[in-house]
């Protein structure tokens, strides 16, 4: 009986809780009057209750991820979990070791433990939306971020974590609308700067992403990818010169980087600079063999490498590395679709083409058609508000709302809108974000949720800050215009608050996505310019 006790003593300081509850078992079996064995059982059962792994265990765990452990990590917290099964920390733990190494369903269930758990804590669902941006199912990362910043909204790692999963969405609006968020609970923060000037170079806003790279680079001068980052917004802005230094400045940073040579191979043959271009070519493929960047960079100068079959290439290495999710079949099917071009195989590049827009259609029209319902709910609600509510401040303009898709022509239509000598143009997002900030100083905090209801006593507050803003900001205009001031759903609870507000939605059909992600690869080639129709308005 002492050996059986003193074991399972043993075992307990270990934290083997499970071990040590059969010793005390098989221990009382015996002598079931062992107040000892009784007394060590209850102790041991209050402790599991508590869901709490000890100390001891917990720095063992530390250990191994400061380790990079994290297969030895998943290891323990399974075992550790039959003692302890309702632990958070546990299953928050788990779940990023899962995550780090790529065990992505093993991370979903355990971050979702985590969530059922403490489902107010808002790094369970910040840790949820990253494994679901893992695993390419970006609306419901977006719904996990969104949760975190409902229970927290000064959150500047998850509202910039928002920003990125609309940037891989495209929707360069949002996410600039998202990082502006994060940018207010973090000023100096380089990374936060480094993804807004991203948004607007995809968003083809090349002045200003170059702004922001060269905040960026006063911290972190010695950076490649921001280096390739300058050099694309100065080609944008078809400052070639400039560009080609910016990318020899990232390859002098890190030779062994093969982007900055992908870049310059592009750019060298635009400019026609072919001998230049054949050099940097070889010197990429004595160092490197074909992966897929490097094919995708040589199918657009076919020319400068007359002793490679780009398309053959292109089906070998597809033949060994299987496509596993949509956007890798896109991207396949885009580079078939430029071979076959190159080689003059016009009905089998259409073929290609047509492909990725099936495939681009079938991804975005589910998004499309909850778009246009949270819309058509939107114009219900203004339709619906008592006409009582005018505008209390005399002079303020009427703020017009232009939403749609990237590149579908919003900016467009604004500029033309705002020649007019009564519209004046705002910044996307700043004063309605003021005045919002203005009412929460003003009152609590209400959830943005479009389909709910706001605070009557909130929405005054911001009806008479956004008119006072505005009537300061513009003088003498009836309209001010924004072009998407972050989500569609922020837009419609706007509306419900400021009855004022006009709602244009500029809709495309979504197989343009996938002829606008053609078109973007040829933006800088010569002969292969292209405009932006304003779609149907």
């Amino acid at each position: 009986t002492n050996q059986l006790m003193s074991r399972a003593q043993q075992l307990q300081q270990q934290g083997n809780i499970e071990g040590a509850r059969r010793l005390y078992m098989q221990v009382l079996a015996i002598f079931p009057s062992n107040l000892r064995a009784q007394s060590a059982l209850s102790s041991l059962n209050l402790i599991a209750q508590r869901n709490v792994p000890s100390q001891q265990q917990l720095n063992a765990l530390s250990k191994l991820f400061r380790q990079r452990d994290f297969a030895g990590v998943v290891a323990s917290t399974r075992k550790l979990l039959k003692d302890y099964p309702k632990s958070f920390l546990l299953w928050n733990i788990q779940g990023a070791a899962n995550l780090e190494i790529k065990e992505l369903k093993e991370a979903e269930f355990s971050f979702k433990k985590a969530v059922q758990i403490k489902p107010q804590d808002p790094d369970a669902h910040n840790n949820l939306g990253n494994v679901l941006r893992e695993l390419e199912r970006l609306k419901e990362a977006v719904d996990s971020y969104i949760s975190a910043l409902r229970i927290r909204s000064d959150l500047p790692e998850t509202h910039n974590n928002l920003g990125n999963v609309f940037m891989e969405m495209e929707d360069y609006d949002a996410a600039l609308n998202s990082y502006g968020k994060a940018l207010e609970f973090n000023k100096d923060s380089a990374e936060i700067h480094n993804n807004i000037g991203k948004a607007y170079l995809e968003d083809g806003q090349y002045q200003t992403a170059l702004d922001h790279f060269k905040l960026v680079l006063e911290i972190n001068p010695d950076q490649t990818d921001l280096h390739l980052l300058l050099g694309r917004a100065q080609r944008g802005l078809g400052k070639s010169s400039l560009a080609i230094e910016s990318y020899n400045r990232a390859l002098q940073i890190n030779h062994e980087n093969q982007s900055p040579r992908l870049e310059l191979i592009k750019i060298l043959a635009d400019e026609g600079q072919n001998d230049a271009a054949r050099s940097i070519i070889k010197e990429l493929l004595d160092q490197a063999s074909l992966s897929f960047p490097i094919l995708n960079a040589l199918s657009r100068v076919p020319h400068l490498v007359e002793n490679i079959d780009i398309g053959a290439e292109v089906e070998k290495y597809f033949a060994k590395h299987p496509l596993e999710t949509a956007n890798q079949k896109i991207k396949f099917a885009f580079l078939r679709g430029r071979c076959f071009h190159h080689d003059g195989k016009v009905k089998e590049a259409v073929e290609q083409f047509e492909l990725a827009n099936g495939m681009l259609g079938q991804e975005t029209a589910v998004q499309l058609k909850e778009t246009e319902e949270l819309m058509a709910k939107s114009l219900a609600w203004l339709t619906s508000l008592p006409p009582d509510l005018r505008d209390s401040e005399n002079g303020s303009p009427s703020p017009l709302l232009i939403l749609g898709p990237s590149r579908s022509g919003k900016t467009r239509l604004d500029y033309v809108l705002s020649s007019l000598k009564s519209v004046d143009s705002a910044d996307e997002y700043r004063e309605l974000s003021q005045a919002f900030r203005m009412s929460a100083e003003q009152n609590s905090t209400p959830e943005l949720n479009p389909l709910g209801t706001l605070p009557d006593k909130f929405a005054s507050s911001f009806r008479s800050n956004l008119r006072k803003i505005l009537k300061v900001n513009h003088p003498g205009v009836d309209t001010i215009i924004n072009t998407n001031p972050g989500l569609i759903s922020f837009c419609a609870s706007y509306a419900l608050m400021e009855p004022r507000f006009k709602l244009v939605c500029i809709k495309r059909d979504p197989n343009d996505l996938a002829v606008r992600m053609f078109m973007k690869d040829y933006r800088n080639a010569k002969g292969h310019c292209y405009t932006n129709d304003l779609g149907a308005c």
